[in-house]
């Protein structure tokens, strides 16, 4: 079954992203496995890679984002490039890999199977995947009684997770400080004039 995995660029649809990413439970990420069918060595070992991959990816948004805000992007924005897209829009852009492969991977997470009587219309993604906001099966079995592979790849995706964390908080740091400079005409100004000054 494919998901939908469209998100909006806003404050909210960010937010709730970070929430989702911010849960760390065994239980969920046990029945994704299942759920998602993920149920050989080699598929774990397949979807670790995935994860380790995505986590590299994420990681180098992530300083790209620090780097950016270390150039002064807030003071930029706020003044100089606010005539086509909001804050969370261009952000979300500059993490698109990080927000993409984060669904890709709740998505693996999702039934396989379509549920007798469900629409076949597509259903999101975020509201369908064991790690997300998914109701989820209790597991008969804990982590310690699954192959170490299992314990390999729910450590891989904490840590993915965490770094995923990372780049949503800085992002929302932004947004609020970008939000704040243009709240206060002073401020706003100050940036303007001292955006003109480096341009001459």
């Amino acid at each position: 079954m494919i998901y939908d995995k469209h998100i909006d660029k806003t404050e909210d649809e960010l937010r709730n992203l970070r929430d989702v990413f911010a849960q760390d439970d065994v239980v969920r990420f046990i029945d994704g496995l299942e759920s998602g069918r993920i149920n050989s060595e080699e598929k774990v070992i397949k979807f670790t890679n995935f994860i380790r991959t995505s986590d590299g990816l994420t990681q180098l948004e992530y300083s790209r984002l620090k780097q950016l805000l270390d150039e002064g992007f807030i003071e930029k924005f706020a003044t100089n490039y606010n005539k086509r897209y909001s804050t969370c829009h261009m952000l979300m852009d500059k993490m698109s890999s990080s927000i993409s492969r984060g669904l890709l991977m709740l998505e693996k997470l999702c039934e396989k199977k379509r549920s007798k009587g469900k629409s076949k219309s597509k259903r999101k993604v975020v509201e369908n995947s064991k790690m997300g906001n998914s109701p989820y099966n209790g597991a008969l079995w804990g982590l310690e009684y699954h192959m170490e592979s299992v314990h390999v790849l729910y450590n891989e995706i904490r840590d993915y997770e965490e770094h995923l964390k990372l780049c949503i908080d800085l992002c929302l740091h932004i947004i609020e400080e970008v939000a704040y400079i243009k709240s206060h005409s002073g401020l706003c100004l100050f940036g303007l004039r001292r955006s003109w000054r480096q341009a001459w």
